[in-house]
């Protein structure tokens, strides 16, 4: 009597349990960058941007073009909570007078000499800007981020020269507009 009292209990029981709602499966209950960490998925790190702006300056024009996207075949990187994120890279293309004097693709590693070993694990290449306060007509400047993915404005911030000959000087700024928000307005 007790063996079909206990058996009875059990299918009650597992006709009630059988009744509710659907249970989330594990992918359902598992936030998206939680579960491309823990299956190898590998998440972009920005959405991309391609921005183009024009700068008259001492009777010329500049038209200087940036366009940031994933890049998968740079190395990957991973945050503070071991996401893994492809990093970018900037196409950035500038024009004076209707003829391209400089056209180049920029990764973390063109300012790899100017960040800590830290920052070249963990971070991203965030975008570049024009500048339009400290370029001139002998030199267009642009403003340049790198840092953690998904937190534009953090990270170490540089200045990137480019002379009418095409060369090329990165240093490094302790203070700069290089957010969207931030950058908006300057047109």
């Amino acid at each position: 009597m007790k063996k079909i009292l206990l058996i009875a209990s059990c299918l009650a029981l597992l006709t009630i349990a059988s009744c509710g709602k659907k249970n989330k499966t594990e992918a359902d209950a598992t936030p998206k960058s939680l579960a491309a960490a823990t299956t190898g998925g590998v998440n972009e790190s920005t959405t991309p941007l391609n921005r183009t702006d024009t700068l008259h300056i001492g009777g010329h024009v500049f038209e200087i073009t940036t366009n940031r996207q994933t890049d998968k075949s740079l190395p990957t990187i991973k945050d503070e909570t071991n996401v893994v994120f492809y990093d970018n890279k900037v196409d950035v293309r500038i024009v004076r007078d209707g003829e391209e004097m400089f056209a180049r693709t920029f990764t973390k590693k063109d300012f790899a000499d100017k960040i800590s070993a830290e920052d070249a694990a963990c971070d991203v290449m965030q975008g570049m800007a024009l500048d339009r306060e400290h370029s001139s007509a002998q030199t267009v400047v642009l403003g340049a981020q790198i840092g953690q993915p998904g937190l534009d404005g953090e990270g170490p911030a540089f200045s990137v020269s480019v002379s009418l000959d095409g060369s090329v000087a990165i240093r490094s700024v302790s203070n700069q507009v290089t957010t969207k928000t931030d950058m908006e307005g300057l047109d």
